[in-house]
């Protein structure tokens, strides 16, 4: 399915409208990098999925990135789950109902459903690697 020009547009200026609003928030409460960040990563993933062809990309990008996240602020692993992974099924109704298209059974918007999968994967584990490697040092290795 053909995603509309001007949604994908609207979808680019949405993104680039949250830069300076999330540079206006991080100026008064520094604290709230985490949301931040994951935020961005969903918006990011979910208007790079609108023009995928493929879902590999997509998907391991957010296994990785929800990791990230999750490793650098470890507490409640599910919330950066949702803010990285709800985006990718958002955008994808969004754009099936902007394009007019009927959902096909066994296919559509919900297909993108699964992107909450890989982020709740990779911030849960990015949350057990931070957990477990917690009392090393940095040049410290296992098994040595």
């Amino acid at each position: 399915m053909e995603t509309p020009r001007w949604f994908f547009m609207l979808a680019f200026n949405l993104m680039a409208a949250y830069l300076p609003v999330s540079a206006a928030i991080l100026f008064f409460r520094r604290a709230s990098w985490p949301y931040l960040f994951a935020l961005f990563i969903g918006l990011f993933l979910g208007v790079l999925d609108l023009g995928a062809t493929d879902v590999q990309g997509p998907a391991l990008l957010l296994l990785t990135l929800s990791m990230f996240v999750a490793y650098a602020a470890p507490g409640r692993a599910w919330r950066w789950g949702i803010l990285t992974g709800i985006w990718v099924p958002v955008f994808g109704a969004a754009r099936w109902y902007a394009a007019g298209s009927p959902p096909l059974p066994g296919g559509g918007p919900w297909d993108a459903s699964m992107a909450l999968l890989f982020s709740f994967a990779g911030s849960y584990a990015g949350s057990l690697i931070h957990r477990f490697g917690k009392g090393r040092t940095p040049g410290e290795h296992p098994g040595t």
